[in-house]
């Protein structure tokens, strides 16, 4: 579980792990809710995530507020027993070349 204020990874969509090169996300909000990966498209919403509730997070990613954002799709900047997934100077250079 992530908590608000944490910097996150978004996950490929196709499993192949965390989108390294785009901005982190910022968790803004966590609640119980239906994952929404198309807010305006109820019918194709519910058949990629489904209709049960579960527990998802409002982010801000590249300067926009995703909602309802499932737990699955997202990945820790910094696993707590492992250390960071990349050196803060790593970290610090990709965030530097990317703005």
């Amino acid at each position: 579980m992530f908590e608000i204020g944490d910097l996150l990874y978004i996950l490929h969509w196709d499993d192949s792990g965390p989108m390294y090169g785009s901005p982190p996300a910022l968790v803004l909000d966590r609640y119980e809710a239906v994952p929404k990966a198309l807010i305006n498209d109820h019918e194709t919403n519910a058949s990629i995530c489904g209709t049960e509730k579960q527990i998802v997070y409002d982010i801000l990613l590249d300067g926009e507020i995703e909602v309802s954002i499932s737990e699955g799709w997202l990945h820790a900047m910094a696993n707590i027993e492992h250390g960071p997934d990349e050196s803060i100077e790593q970290l610090t250079e990709r965030l530097l070349a990317s703005s």
